[in-house]
């Protein structure tokens, strides 16, 4: 699954970032810094939704594996 999430569209990112914290409640290190990754390398293609939405799949399951660059990042685009 780490090796599929670089290459995902960048609405499904949001989709799957949602799915691991609500559904399927998973907390792994290595998938979450891949999805942080490709949520940044598609950073410009998010509209203010989307952002509040991937923020929302990010801080649920403390504590995640993601960097503070991404929280500052979203909170300043919300901003």
């Amino acid at each position: 699954m780490v090796e599929m999430v670089p290459k995902l569209n960048y609405d499904a990112l949001i989709e799957l970032g949602l799915y691991l914290s609500f559904e399927a409640k998973i907390n792994d290190k290595q998938l979450w810094r891949a999805f942080e990754n490709a949520i940044l390398e598609n950073f410009h293609l998010y509209e203010l939704q989307h952002i509040c939405q991937i923020q929302w799949a990010v801080t649920q399951l403390k504590p995640k594996y993601t960097s503070q660059r991404l929280d500052v990042m979203l909170h300043n685009f919300a901003r």
